[in-house]
């Protein structure tokens, strides 16, 4: 399960960060159909983090899966609106 909120940032005069929640969505049940899709449709991305150092030494910052933020919910089968 993943909870998804989105929300409105202001600080206040004492420079304390206030927020305005505006939508709140619980998503579960990820799913393999819905995994593959995102990878078809480019909405999910696989990442190779590996790169060589000046000095020729490899760097392996592992396997990574990249998806913007609002398609998240994509990848899972339910979803329920809270707010």
């Amino acid at each position: 399960r993943l909870l998804l909120v989105k929300a409105d940032a202001r600080k206040d005069g004492e420079g304390i960060e206030q927020f305005h929640y505006i939508e709140a969505e619980l998503v579960s049940e990820p799913g393999d159909r819905e995994f593959l899709q995102a990878l078809r449709d480019g909405i999910a991305v696989i990442d190779i983090r590996m790169h060589l150092n000046e000095n020729g030494a490899v760097r392996n910052r592992g396997t990574a899966i990249r998806i913007h933020e609002r398609d998240l919910a994509t990848l899972f089968s339910r979803r329920s609106t809270l707010l």
